[in-house]
């Protein structure tokens, strides 16, 4: 699963962070960004960490971790980055365009920033690289668009650590900290309670008349899925003619996300909750839904 993958990257970046050794250091940074490709961005705190004598032979031993998998994307996709501009794709602009905080998101950030705003050596706490490392985590949370739970795992390990020795010093805490643990464990058991109450209504898609046989892309691509219906993800909308002249079919459902311009000047078909922006010509449907690109 995700927050599978997402626990295993945490484990791995936090196994490097707290080594000496800057081959190993390095090797299991590289293992951890190629779990999770945007723990490239907790690359400050593993450079404070260590002496700037040691990175080199840290850089070279991360990167080297990461041949195998670009040979093996060049030669599944002709593009030895090609799973990492996917997964940009995917995450920031299809994700993280329409994503936004939840209660749960909100409830865990409080839960980690409280010991620092109380804690009498602040100094301290923002030197130690483990706090560092979640720091980054809740920045890169809150700059992206992706707001997923499971991104704010690298908060954790500090909210361990600071809250245990919060108990230690102040014995009142304790209480208040079990208070407020079983209030946090209660939203979040009641949270999928919620989530089906207040469950969205089910998406209208095109019709197949409509859709026609052609290659489809969509802002809600997934809603295709559940239907039978191969679909992809859009790219950037400066992309977009060129898809459709490409025989591409293009669903929108964020009707005010795209510009009238070019909605315009692709000849979109406007609906109730969607617009329908067709081809001259159709690229044949896929069968089974695929990442591979042609070689060039």
């Amino acid at each position: 699963s995700n927050g599978g993958w997402d626990i295993f990257a945490l484990a791995l970046g936090l196994l490097a962070l707290t080594l000496e050794n800057p081959f190993q250091k390095g090797f299991l940074f590289g293992l951890s960004t190629l779990t999770r490709y945007n723990y490239w961005l907790f690359l400050p705190a593993m450079l404070f960490s260590m002496d700037k004598k040691k990175w080199p032979a840290f850089f070279s031993i991360a990167l080297l971790m990461w041949v195998p998998w670009l040979v093996y994307n060049y030669f599944q996709s002709g593009d030895a980055l090609f799973s990492v501009k996917e997964s940009i794709l995917l995450n920031v602009y299809q994700k993280g365009s329409f994503l936004g905080f939840d209660l749960i998101s909100i409830l865990l950030m409080i839960f980690f920033i409280f010991p620092f705003i109380v804690s009498p050596d602040k100094k301290s706490l923002l030197e130690d690289p483990i706090h560092q490392f979640s720091i980054l985590g809740l920045l890169m949370f809150l700059f992206s668009g992706n707001k997923e739970v499971r991104f704010l795992m690298p908060l954790i390990s500090s909210q361990a650590i600071l809250y245990s020795a919060m108990v230690k010093k102040r014995q009142w805490l304790d209480k208040l900290i079990r208070v407020g643990i079983i209030a946090v464990v209660l939203v979040i058991l009641a949270f999928p309670f919620y989530a089906l109450a207040v469950r969205p209504p089910e998406v209208v898609i095109p019709t197949s008349a409509e859709l026609g046989n052609c290659r489809i892309a969509s802002d809600r691509w997934i809603d295709f899925y559940q239907r039978g219906i191969i679909a992809g993800p859009t790219p950037p909308e400066s992309e977009f003619e060129q898809l459709v002249q490409n025989g591409t079919t293009l669903v929108l459902f964020h009707k005010t996300f795209y510009s009238k311009q070019m909605l315009v000047s692709l000849g979109a078909i406007e609906f109730s909750n969607y617009f329908l922006i067709k081809p001259a010509g159709c690229a044949p449907r896929p069968i089974f839904y695929t990442l591979r690109v042609p070689m060039q």
